[in-house]
């Protein structure tokens, strides 16, 4: 059997293209939030989003993308969310575990399984933290986007952050 590569015409090969070379924008908590529809402005106008960890349990959800928040360019009809830049941490050397949802709201996405789960470790104070990379699939813009966080072994743990993604014209 024989497998034909569709080259760029097909649509799987025009996502991938588009996912891996286009323009990336970077989210942190908007200087002024209008409850759901505006909690997100472009990096370099407000601050850090933080997210708090509960009692070695995950904390309560955060938005972080409004409804009006997307889409940045005119003419995008979709985005994703794919990396998450820590900014400071209220504990080193800890693994938090981080839970990204879209949705009406967290527990909404939890119930729809519209979210992504992955870990990252804190270095020390001093050190270099790289990005965070993780899946999530494209949103409709004007979707809704959540956080939440645990942090392993600890009774609290909060986590300063950038969120970084793609916008889409399909």
């Amino acid at each position: 059997m024989t497998i034909e590569h569709g080259g760029l015409d097909s649509h799987a090969d025009r996502e991938i293209e588009r996912h891996f070379h286009n323009w990336e924008r970077t989210f942190e908590a908007a200087a002024v939030a209008n409850g759901e529809l505006h909690v997100a402005d472009e990096l370099g106008v407000g601050l850090a989003f933080v997210a708090d960890a509960g009692n070695d349990v995950f904390g309560s959800w955060l938005q972080i993308v409004g409804s009006i928040d997307t889409p940045i360019v005119t003419g995008m009809v979709k985005y994703d969310l794919r990396k998450l830049t820590v900014t400071a941490q209220e504990h080193d050397n800890t693994v938090y575990i981080v839970q990204v949802g879209f949705g009406a709201s967290g527990t909404a996405a939890l119930s729809a399984r519209t979210y992504s789960t992955f870990s990252l470790r804190t270095g020390d104070g001093d050190s270099l933290i790289v990005p965070a990379e993780f899946p999530a699939s494209q949103q409709v813009v004007g979707t809704k986007a959540w956080l939440r966080i645990k942090a392993k072994g600890e009774d609290t743990g909060t986590l300063s952050f950038f969120i970084g993604g793609h916008e889409y014209d399909f």
